[in-house]
């Protein structure tokens, strides 16, 4: 049978594919509220289908860990069935991040070069690095 959606969850969906919008607006920066009750798991998982099915790779982010693995098997179906389990990844913000982070390359080797880089002849501004403030007077406070 069918379940009929809270009229929250249609017009968070609507909202967050801009709908609402000039057409040049887009989807981007986008932001929606939908109160305890209201079907916050169910728009997420409607809204990442149908992002995945326009081709974007879709990061469902959560702070709990429990949450988002009880969403991510509820919709598993659903993302099967349209093959979109590749496309949809549900975590927690630590691990997506580190994820994130860890795409960009070795952050542990990135971190080593940035620190043994040699330190330049002149400050940001010009000036060599010593201890004069604004306007190069000894001591003078900013």
């Amino acid at each position: 049978y069918l379940l009929q959606p809270h009229s929250a969850q249609v017009v968070a969906i609507f909202r967050l594919f801009g709908l609402d919008c000039p057409k040049d607006g887009g989807i981007e920066h986008q932001l929606v509220q939908i109160g305890t009750g209201e079907g916050k798991s169910v728009t997420l998982a409607v809204s990442a289908a149908v992002l995945a099915l326009l081709g974007y790779h879709v990061d469902c982010v959560c702070y709990s860990s429990y949450l988002s693995q009880r969403d991510h098997a509820a919709f598993q179906g659903l993302f099967n069935a349209f093959a979109l389990e590749e496309r949809i990844k549900y975590g927690v913000f630590n691990s997506l991040c580190e994820d994130f982070l860890n795409s960009q390359g070795d952050v542990r080797k990135m971190v080593m070069s940035t620190m043994s880089a040699p330190i330049p002849a002149q400050g940001p501004w010009g000036s060599s690095p010593t201890a004069s403030g604004p306007g190069g007077k000894e001591g003078s406070a900013p």
